[in-house]
């Protein structure tokens, strides 16, 4: 099911005796795609509750949506932190660590023959990125830079897809996450990173919460669902 950009109160389980009864209110957007799925005996999704990945900003605007977690808004909400750009963060917010991942270049097919390459490799090619107001690209940047140089934007896309499909097409090359790879086209390669960049994807509820057994169900269910796609919330190591 697709709903649009949105907030949504999603019904954590039924009340049973081993069960809990309540509502998590959500933001909308890819998130809210699955969460009425939340309705097994144990709270768990019937099919994995999507973390990030569907865009290169991330799964929804994470500072507006993490304001209106501390405002009373939302109950949660989906923040990442990028190696390169970690988010400021709030002193009324806890965060629950749902995955870590590693981002991967994207280039045309036999752009880099060894199989694995450094961002300074990369350098020459034209880039396919975000735009600057985007968390993803603003890291990308940042880690360019720490690499010494400055990326040559030839093309302004928000979505992963639309970027990957235009590597394929030869226009230039991106960096794409685990869970990105999920939606990697044939006809291009995937390059792994000499210096590992992570990003790292959790769940943002307020401090005064807690972890109300409502919410804990969502961060069980998100966090099974990330583990089966093979994500784990240690950092990864090179």
């Amino acid at each position: 099911m697709s709903r649009p950009p949105g907030r949504y109160s999603v019904p954590a389980a039924s009340a049973t005796a081993t069960t809990v009864a309540g509502f998590v209110r959500i933001p909308g957007r890819a998130t809210a795609h699955r969460a009425d799925a939340l309705h097994s005996d144990r709270g768990l999704p019937d099919r994995p509750l999507p973390c990030v990945g569907d865009t290169q900003a991330g799964l929804c605007d994470a500072v507006d949506t993490a304001d209106a977690v501390r405002d009373g808004e939302l109950d949660l909400s989906f923040v990442i932190d990028y190696s390169d750009a970690p988010m400021p963060w709030d002193a009324g917010l806890e965060r629950a660590v749902i995955a870590v991942e590693r981002l991967h270049a994207a280039v045309p097919a036999g752009a880099v023959p060894t199989g694995s390459a450094s961002l300074l490799d990369l350098a020459e090619h034209p880039w396919i990125l975000a735009g600057p107001k985007s968390h993803f690209s603003r890291a990308v940047r940042a880690a360019c830079h720490r690499h010494g140089f400055e990326p040559k934007i030839d093309h302004e896309v928000e979505e992963q897809p639309t970027a990957m499909a235009m590597v394929r097409a030869g226009l230039g090359v991106t960096l794409v996450s685990d869970l990105g790879l999920g939606l990697r086209p044939p006809g291009l390669d995937v390059v792994a990173l000499t210096t590992p960049l992570l990003r790292t994807v959790s769940i943002a509820y307020r401090t005064t919460s807690k972890l109300r057994p409502a919410l804990r169900l969502v961060v069980e269910a998100v966090r099974d669902a990330a583990a089966a796609l093979g994500l784990g919330t240690e950092p990864a190591l090179p």
